[in-house]
């Protein structure tokens, strides 16, 4: 177990350069880590995949709304989201759900769009 904290914090070194200080900005920063719940890892990936391919769904069908959020203006957000997904509840199946809403089957392309959008010129990539 006193190995966990030294090998996390040489691959946080080796991969990103970074000096970890104490174990709770380290290995121990999450609690499913030091309780042994990796499996919670995917269903937040998969999470963040359909968060982005119902927003660039959203951001087509609501041309306007980054500026509406901008201004704090949920309004249009929320009746987007009552009626295409929140709605249907546990009608549908998770693949089926974002089929339903988005028009296309569940695919990484549009996070992986926004990620670039997002983070592309930071990262120079």
């Amino acid at each position: 177990m006193n190995d966990i904290p030294t090998a996390w914090n040489k691959k946080v070194s080796d991969y990103l350069g970074i000096e970890v200080k104490k174990d709770s900005e380290g290995c121990l920063q999450d609690v499913h880590w030091s309780s042994a719940l990796f499996g919670y890892f995917p269903s937040y990936s998969l999470g963040n995949i359909i968060a982005g391919q119902l927003w660039a769904t959203m951001r087509q069908q609501i041309p306007k709304v980054d500026g509406e959020i901008e201004r704090g203006d949920f309004k249009n957000v929320l009746a987007w989201l009552r009626e295409n997904v929140h709605r249907h509840g546990q009608r549908y199946l998770r693949d089926d759900l974002v089929q339903h809403a988005t028009g296309k089957p569940l695919a990484a392309d549009d996070y992986v769009n926004y990620l670039e959008a997002k983070f592309g010129d930071l990262y120079g990539i």
